[in-house]
């Protein structure tokens, strides 16, 4: 009974597991990049070059627009497709990095920032968020 119970969850992970990642564009490699969104969370494979694209999904009105990525891995973001033009740094000095670059005003819709990984040493995902930056609010002190 439990052997049993066991191989319906197995099966169960398995199969959301390829749903999840059916839902991403891409296969995050250098000929078939990642299309990344906003709350979007992309696979990352142990010792394999990690590529993606975000596209900016409307015109840039008002500074503060951030894109950010979070991960156990470093990134780097850059404005063109050589991958020449750095734009991203990194916060915090152990795992997880966050990696931001801040979108600025002006900046129009379709605006394509090229996203890379060299050899992650680490597995997991990498998590978008793109938006407002909230600042950070002292509410309590005890």
């Amino acid at each position: 009974m439990k052997l049993r119970i066991f191989y319906i969850l197995a099966s169960f992970t398995c199969l959301f597991g390829h749903f999840t990642s059916a839902l991403a564009q891409g296969d995050g490699t250098a000929e078939n990049p990642f299309i990344m969104e906003n709350g979007g969370k992309y696979p990352i494979k142990m010792y394999n070059d990690f590529y993606g694209k975000f596209i900016v999904p409307e015109d840039v009105t008002e500074e503060g627009i951030i894109l950010s990525l979070k991960s156990n891995n470093v990134f780097d973001i850059y404005t063109d497709a050589n991958m020449t033009k750095l734009v991203s740094t990194v916060e915090g000095n152990f795992s997880p990095y966050t990696t931001l670059t801040t979108v600025h005003k002006g900046t129009k819709k379709g605006t394509v920032y090229y996203i890379y990984c060299s050899f992650p040493m680490n597995g997991g995902d990498v998590e978008v968020t793109y938006g407002k930056a909230v600042p950070v609010e002292l509410k309590e002190v005890i």
